[in-house]
């Protein structure tokens, strides 16, 4: 799971589109894109459940939300432990 937030780079605001003649273009794997200024926010519910909250600065309302449910995994590969 991939979660971009902010505008990171221009000071100004970005649409992200490659064609910005096109109304409404958004980012093909784009689930919900906006041009307005907010923050995220990330809940650890416990060890198996995190959820993901988008907020608007204009007036503190949500724009989206999701919850990731891991029940079990096994040891992640290829790193190695750092001592």
């Amino acid at each position: 799971m991939h979660v971009t937030t902010g505008n990171g780079g221009p000071p100004s605001q970005d649409n992200f589109c490659e064609d910005p003649t096109v109304p409404n273009c958004k980012i093909a794997s784009t689930n919900v894109q906006s041009v307005e200024y907010g923050y995220g926010r990330i809940t650890a519910h416990n060890a198996t459940h995190l959820t993901f909250s988008q907020y608007l600065n204009v007036n503190g309302s949500k724009l989206d939300e999701f919850t990731l449910v891991q029940t079990s995994h096994g040891p992640f590969g290829g790193g190695g432990v750092v001592a």
